[in-house]
């Protein structure tokens, strides 16, 4: 199945004119370019836990390891490699409000994580994996730009960026009848990184300040849970000084 890769730029000053262009008294004009490069993500994180419990220390382990295999022979029938399901964490543990509350001595907790490129196949067979078991699972998922994603989203974003200041200068350099000369220095400037969920409006950004939301699947299935990676962007800024002939 081809993979569709939303890959797109958006170029948005970040600051009024009057903030990032400056005029000093040595003829010399500095401009701040800026620009936001925004990706849909490649990479796929599924964090799973199952519980499990009993009031013997071995029968809650042999529990904790029988669920563990069925879980993973449910995502194999159903496509998903076990290559890719890795074992976060098995532990055992007791309960100490296990009187007072009238449950089972001990707990095990099984928590696994699969780490594929996303694609809605791949979602869905996590989706159909996860309503066909029989127990319940807690599920959360991350997605994540891949190393090659960053990388050119960072190269493009800093080029875009030079280019931004130099569109700026000709521009006021032109409005305001003098000359461009040489350049006299170049900076790279800020750095962020918007991650999962950001919703860009003009000139403001908003940032979520979580990128990981647990979902506990019901039985039977939710039909409104989102498996839909969100936009990363990237921003990169260089301030560039010219020289003027006035």
């Amino acid at each position: 199945m081809k993979k569709l890769i939303l890959f797109f730029l958006i170029i948005i000053p970040l600051k009024s004119f009057a903030q990032d262009i400056s005029l000093d008294n040595s003829n010399l004009l500095k401009v701040e370019g800026d620009c936001i490069v925004k990706s849909i993500p490649e990479n796929m994180k599924v964090y799973l836990t199952i519980k499990e419990s009993d009031d013997n220390y071995q029968a809650c382990l042999l529990k904790a390891l029988d669920t563990r295999s069925k879980i993973v022979h449910t995502f194999e029938v159903n496509g998903i490699s076990k290559n890719v399901i890795e074992f976060l964490e098995l532990s055992v543990k007791e309960s100490y409000s296990w009187k007072e509350n009238n449950e089972p001595k001990y707990r095990a907790n099984i928590n696994l994580l699969i780490e594929n490129k996303y694609s809605v196949e791949f979602a869905m067979k996590i989706v159909k994996s996860v309503t066909q078991s029989e127990f319940a699972i807690e599920l959360g998922i991350t997605f994540s730009l891949s190393e090659q994603q960053k990388e050119n989203m960072r190269e493009k974003a800093i080029s875009e960026a030079v280019k931004d200041a130099f569109k700026k200068a000709e521009l006021i350099a032109k409005t305001s009848n003098v000359l461009l000369d040489r350049v006299y220095s170049i900076t790279y400037g800020k750095e962020y990184s918007y991650n999962y969920g950001n919703s860009i409006d003009n000139d403001i950004i908003k940032v979520e300040e979580h990128n990981y939301l647990p979902i506990t699947i019901p039985k039977p299935p939710s039909s409104d849970l989102d498996y839909n990676p969100k936009a990363i962007s990237i921003m990169k800024s260089v301030f560039i000084e010219w020289k003027l002939k006035l």
